[in-house]
């Protein structure tokens, strides 16, 4: 029954990472210094739309699971970059 909507609960995660990484006032409504939890969250996102491809038949379903990893994995790749290109 979950995993019929694990697409959509690693688009959420998705936005939320994109949101907290790329927006300043919301990292500080939320009080966070440290953009590990951030990186945290968008790990367990991916992790979940690799688990809703991997299980579900729909191709509906394994489309907006792709989207969901497309949206946590990309922003953390590209501060992960960043990091080792700054130094």
């Amino acid at each position: 029954m979950m995993m019929k909507y694990s697409g959509m609960i690693s688009v959420v995660f998705g936005l939320l990472v994109n949101l907290l990484l790329f927006v300043d006032d919301a990292s500080l409504v939320l009080g966070l210094t440290s953009v590990i939890p951030v990186f945290i969250l968008g790990a367990i996102g991916t992790v979940i739309a690799i688990f809703g491809f991997l299980k579900l038949s729909n191709n509906y379903l394994r489309m907006s699971c792709v989207v969901g990893g497309l949206l946590n994995l990309l922003p953390i790749l590209y501060f992960i970059f960043l990091i080792f290109a700054i130094g």
